[in-house]
């Protein structure tokens, strides 16, 4: 497992992970336990990916991988595809390299690294923005014509600060309104919500549109 499976299945703690655009920090091997960074999301506004960087040892299941791995930090875009490494050059960004997506003006460079942890360096022209992404959704029970079922959503904050106030409204297409929730007061930057709507299907097969209104933005401190 990479490190966006991890945060995935809730494998990481909050305090192993940092959500950022810039800045220098250190990461500590993904296959060790306790404190100590793990992995940094890279969020890109608008672009329904986002950039994963974390740093591998040859400590446990990994002990038999390929030794260029343990060489510099692992590029990851997620969630596209099989979150593939994304690096052309080279497997790893390895000591001194850099790596720089001129198209979202985002450069990330390997100041160090060692059996103990690796440095590295963020630079971006991204403003803080929010962004609010649906990441699942499951139904309570198979769907019946004219009788009511759950259909519950889990709520993601995938921007850089946090936001208030947040209200999302279920549509059946094209214009049928049928339920507003609210969200938590605050939904902080990284964290989840799951949101249940109910849902009467009229006809077999129909379309739903879930919107998002009163969104007001919090700057972090």
């Amino acid at each position: 497992l990479n490190s966006y499976h991890k945060e995935e299945i809730g494998f990481l703690s909050e305090n192993q992970s940092v959500i950022t655009t810039n800045g220098e920090y250190t990461l500590t091997p993904i296959e060790t336990s306790g404190e100590g960074i793990k992995f940094i999301r890279i969020p890109l506004p608008g672009k329904g990916y986002d950039y994963y960087l974390e740093y591998r040892q040859p400590i446990g299941f990994d002990k038999d991988i390929n030794d260029e791995l343990y060489k510099g930090v692992l590029l990851h875009l997620a969630p596209l595809g099989d979150t593939a490494l994304y690096y052309p050059k080279d497997i790893t960004l390895k000591p001194g390299q850099t790596f720089e997506d001129r198209l979202n003006m985002v450069n990330i460079t390997t100041l160090s690294a060692n059996a103990d942890s690796a440095r590295v360096k963020i630079e971006s022209n991204i403003k803080p923005f929010a962004e609010i992404t649906i990441r699942g959704m499951s139904v309570e029970e198979i769907p019946i014509l004219n009788q009511s079922t759950t259909v519950k959503f889990l709520i993601k904050n995938t921007g850089t600060i946090d936001v208030l106030n947040v209200t999302l409204g279920l549509y059946q297409l094209p214009e049928k309104k049928l339920e507003n929730q609210k969200l938590s007061e605050k939904l902080k930057i990284g964290e989840s919500e799951a949101i249940n709507f109910t849902i009467i299907p009229s006809k077999m097969f129909g379309s739903y549109s879930l919107q998002l209104y009163n969104k007001t933005l919090s700057f972090a401190n």
